[in-house]
C-alpha cells in the first residue's frame, strides 16, 4: 500500500491518463491557454489537476483562475487551497487565495472532487463540465 500521493497517481494511470507534475512556483512561468490546452514550452496539457493543496501562493491561485477563464479544464482534488504561503502579508494573501478559489467555483470547466477516483471520473466526463477529455500530454 502506498502513500495518498501514490494512490492518486495510480488512479490516474489505471484510468489511462498520463500526467506530469509542476510546482506552484513553476506554474507562474508556464505558458498560456489556447484552444482549451495549457501550452508549456514544447508540451501541451489538456487539463490541470490541483492535487491536495491546502495552501498556494496567491499569484499561483490567480494564475489558475486565468487558465480556467481561458478554457482550460481544472480539477481541484482533495484539500482546497484556503491560505497563501507568504509570511510578508498573510491575511492579504489568504484573502486573495480564497477569492481565487471562490471564482473557480463559479466556472463550468472547474470541478472540485474529494478522492482520486473522482479525479479520473471528472477528467473522463467532458459532457458534464467543460471540454476536457484527459490529463495526457501530447
Amino acid at each position: 500500500m502506498g502513500t495518498p500521493a501514490d494512490d492518486f497517481r495510480k488512479s490516474l494511470s489505471d484510468a489511462g491518463y498520463t500526467w506530469d507534475s509542476i510546482s506552484a512556483g513553476a506554474l507562474l512561468d508556464t505558458g498560456n491557454v489556447r484552444s482549451g490546452r495549457l501550452l508549456s514550452h514544447s508540451t501541451s496539457y489538456k487539463a490541470l489537476v490541483v492535487h491536495d493543496e491546502a495552501s498556494l501562493p496567491a499569484e499561483t491561485a490567480e494564475r489558475i483562475v486565468k487558465f480556467a477563464r481561458a478554457g482550460l479544464p481544472i480539477v481541484v482534488q482533495g484539500s482546497v487551497p484556503a491560505a497563501g504561503t507568504s509570511l510578508r502579508s498573510p491575511a492579504t494573501e489568504d484573502a486573495r487565495v480564497k477569492a481565487a478559489v471562490a471564482t473557480l467555483r463559479t466556472l463550468s470547466n472547474v470541478r472540485f472532487v474529494t478522492d482520486p477516483a473522482a479525479t479520473a471520473a471528472a477528467l473522463a466526463r467532458p459532457e458534464r463540465r467543460g471540454r476536457h477529455r484527459g490529463l495526457d500530454r501530447e
